[in-house]
């Protein structure tokens, strides 16, 4: 008797806007983007034979929507869009608390660089070990800071679709301020084209779609599984 396999990616992320102030406090949409999201549409029109589902959240489409727009601002970008001769001591500080979050294992390690800070910093995270930490590092150390925190989000995909992103990681240091302008430049393309990829898919019948309550609550299933 043949095995049927019913493949549903589900793609979900939390409500990261503050709606009163207009801001993405969170940058996650944004570089899921770029990676998972891209790498898993790209993977499979690799193989037109394959056929599967996405499960697809309307408060992660606004999210994405609202970044390719510009209707908000994300305060990690900005953060990583100030030019790093510029950066104030609280930033500079704030870059080296959150610009490793990422698997040191896979999106960390692998590039000599970005690596190389992670252990100039230290692998642990007291904001008063921050402030001391913060005058041994150069501008230049700081700007390949804010390059690779982007950077290493761009997955497999994007290195094939945009051949300059593979050209910046085999760079690996010494970035520029536009070489940092094109990482955020390649970021909105992707979050620009997206939700459009995935339609092109479902509607030459590769993919079919799902999707879920606005905020996709999962509150009733952990309250009671019998509904």
């Amino acid at each position: 008797m043949p095995l049927h396999v019913a493949f549903l990616w589900h793609m979900h992320q939390p409500h990261y806007v503050d709606s009163v102030r207009g801001v993405a406090l969170m940058p996650w949409v944004r570089l899921h983007a770029t990676k998972g999201y891209l790498d898993m549409l790209w993977m499979v029109e690799q193989h037109p034979e394959f056929r599967c589902s996405f499960n697809l959240t309307p408060v992660l489409l606004q999210q994405i929507e609202q970044l390719a727009r510009g209707e908000v601002r994300d305060l990690w970008h900005e953060l990583a869009r100030t030019p790093a001769g510029e950066l104030t001591h609280e930033q500079k500080r704030d870059l080296l608390e959150h610009f490793f979050k990422a698997n040191w294992h896979n999106m960390v390690r692998p590039h000599h660089r970005y690596w190389a800070l992670l252990q100039k910093r230290g692998q642990t995270m007291k904001t008063a070990k921050l402030d001391k930490v913060v005058p041994e590092f150069s501008t230049q150390e700081f700007r390949d800071l804010q390059v690779w925190f982007n950077l290493t989000w761009f997955g497999y995909a994007a290195e094939r679709l945009y051949p300059e992103i593979a050209e910046l990681k085999r760079k690996g240091q010494d970035f520029s301020e536009d070489d940092k302008q094109l990482v955020f430049e390649r970021q909105q393309d992707v979050l620009a084209g997206i939700i459009g990829w995935y339609k092109k898919a479902s509607d030459r019948g590769q993919i079919e779609i799902s999707t879920t309550p606005f905020f996709h609550p999962i509150l009733p299933l952990v309250m009671n599984t019998e509904f």
